[in-house]
């Protein structure tokens, strides 16, 4: 699935929040606040995540508003969390692990949707992908799953290397699972693992 489809996902759980939430009270304007934490496009994000809301019946200027902060340095995410959380959305949408710890650590009671989570009950953010509990849901990529079958592709293609390389974001606690199951699979295959952290 491409990236564009995945986050057109997250627009469209988001459009069904507000659908159902518009049942149960009239509201004409929402507010979405988003909250990227990866070295991605946060344009590129947006437009796909708009473009599906749209498709739903939800308008720019007319009957919504998104508030997207892109956040790369994890020394600034915590304070850009608690000012999107302050800045009184209706709903917040997250992409990257780090992002929705962001925005659940600020204790707020407000729904946070997920996105680009690739195992959120394994690091805590929800109880159970059936029955998430509390005020966070959202849509998930098992890609840790496939960990060990991209080492040993790896090792196919390149026989005669002894040793691979990881680069990873500091404070991702995905990263860090795949890192360990990389340095797993690697040393099945007899090989190394060599592992740097990026900073955005």
């Amino acid at each position: 699935m491409r990236r564009r489809e995945f986050v057109a996902l997250i627009g469209a759980a988001t459009a069904a929040w507000y659908r159902d939430a518009e049942a149960q009270q009239a509201r004409k304007y929402y507010r979405v606040g988003m909250l990227t934490g990866q070295l991605r496009s946060e344009d590129e994000d947006t437009a796909a995540f708009v473009d599906e809301m749209h498709r739903s019946g939800f308008e720019e200027g007319r009957n919504l508003a998104v508030d997207h902060r892109g956040i790369y340095n994890p020394d600034e995410l915590k304070a850009a969390a608690a000012e999107l959380v302050a800045s009184g959305p209706d709903v917040l949408v997250a992409f990257g692990p780090r992002a929705t710890f962001a925005l659940k650590e600020t204790g707020t009671t407000l729904p946070i949707i997920f996105g680009q989570v690739a195992d959120p009950v394994a690091i805590g953010v929800v109880k159970s992908l059936a029955r998430p509990g509390g005020n966070v849901t959202g849509v998930s990529n098992f890609t840790t799953d496939i960990a060990a079958k991209k080492v040993q592709l790896l090792h196919e293609a390149l026989p005669r290397a002894t040793k691979i390389g990881a680069v990873t974001q500091p404070g991702n606690p995905i990263h860090q699972m795949l890192v360990e199951q990389y340095a797993a699979a690697a040393a099945e295959l007899g090989l190394s693992l060599g592992h740097e952290l990026i900073k955005g």
